[in-house]
């Protein structure tokens, strides 16, 4: 239970610490080091400002928590300040595919979490099974549903149909 806390408080911090580099590469092409520097420096103090309060409410989980909300912070400081020099980075519809995967995720982890409220007798494995069963069919079905791009092009790989 402890580490699953953990890798679910780092799970929510995934995005942005895996398109911090690309954000901030964009300032390195623009000779500019020095705003990198003063934002990670700013995320750093942030993530460990929230991570000593949240590790007092939620132990572990409140560590890496704060460390996924700094780093999701040090992406979008990098994104505003590139929008604010060589105009829009993302386009609106990159925010609302974003927006779909995450009203998506959220969804399917309510449903997933339902399910293992209602599963509490189940022996562990079959019920870790079912519960994330239930979280994948109901990710992927809602991202289908949303039309979101990759989920579509998946759909179609899986039933032959052409992509166009």
């Amino acid at each position: 239970m402890l580490v699953g806390g953990v890798l679910a408080a780092y799970g929510i911090g995934l995005l942005g610490q895996a398109t911090v580099k690309l954000f901030a590469s964009g300032f390195y092409a623009l000779r500019d080091t020095r705003t990198p520097v003063i934002i990670a420096a700013s995320s750093l103090i942030v993530s460990a400002i929230l991570s000593w309060l949240l590790m007092r409410r939620l132990g572990p989980a409140g560590i890496a928590l704060g460390s996924s909300i700094g780093g999701t912070l040090n992406t979008v400081l990098h994104l505003r300040d590139l929008d604010r020099r060589i105009g829009t980075v993302l386009q609106s519809r990159d925010w609302r595919t974003l927006a779909t995967v995450v009203a998506a995720g959220l969804v399917a982890a309510a449903l997933a979490m339902g399910a293992d409220h209602l599963l509490v007798l189940w022996r562990p494995i079959p019920r870790g099974i079912a519960v994330l069963g239930i979280f994948g069919v109901a990710y992927g079905a809602l991202t289908l549903a949303f039309r979101h791009p990759d989920a579509t092009r998946a759909w179609q790989s899986l039933i032959g149909s052409p992509a166009n």
